[in-house]
């Protein structure tokens, strides 16, 4: 998944530079990877039972494309070569919050669109199904393109990440607007 190319960008990017609150931790790109991730983990955790209360009023697809909003608008800092680990850590909190939106949401208007309810386990799993192939693909593409960048096109390391990391937010807002395409409701499913 993306978190194997997020550990190159740590060990290239910052683990060189990894220092908090000015001081010195390690020079280890798994201890950043690990303060990332827990920091993305935890604020994920920390919104979805929320996220889930707030989609039944405000609407899921409004609240979903928020969180593509959050999530993509997060990784920008990333692409910005210099940007000290504090900010990483507070983008990945943001970044954290948008994901934790998206997990419990996404299914609900999943769910409320489906077209059955006496297919929706074979509807889930062909959602899952997919978004474990995208996951795949992209963990091959984004260091396939790093290389390839850094490689044949002249970009120095930090350039190449920065390319990625901009493609990276592009595409996840660009899932904000294609929530329209959404149905509004399945056989069974509420009004969105």
């Amino acid at each position: 998944t993306s978190m194997t190319y997020c550990q190159y960008f740590f060990h290239d990017m910052i683990a060189p530079h990894f220092v908090v609150f000015g001081v010195s931790l390690t020079k280890d790109a798994e201890a950043a990877m690990g303060i990332w991730s827990f920091v993305q983990s935890l604020a994920a955790f920390l919104v979805v039972v929320p996220a889930g209360v707030l989609s039944e009023k405000v609407g899921r697809k409004l609240l979903l494309g928020v969180a593509f909003l959050i999530t993509g608008c997060s990784f920008i800092p990333f692409a910005l070569s210099g940007t000290k680990f504090e900010v990483l850590m507070l983008m990945s909190a943001i970044g954290g919050v948008g994901m934790g939106i998206n997990q419990g949401v996404q299914m609900a208007l999943f769910a409320d669109v489906l077209p059955s309810a006496e297919t929706a386990a074979r509807d889930i799993n062909l959602m899952v199904s997919s978004m474990t192939i995208s996951q795949t693909v992209v963990s091959y593409a984004g260091g396939t393109l790093l290389s390839w960048l850094s490689s044949r096109h002249g970009c120095d390391i930090a350039q190449a990440y920065s390319i990625i990391w901009i493609g990276t937010a592009a595409v996840t807002c660009l899932g904000a607007p294609l929530l329209l395409c959404v149905g509004k409701t399945g056989s069974g499913g509420r009004q969105q």
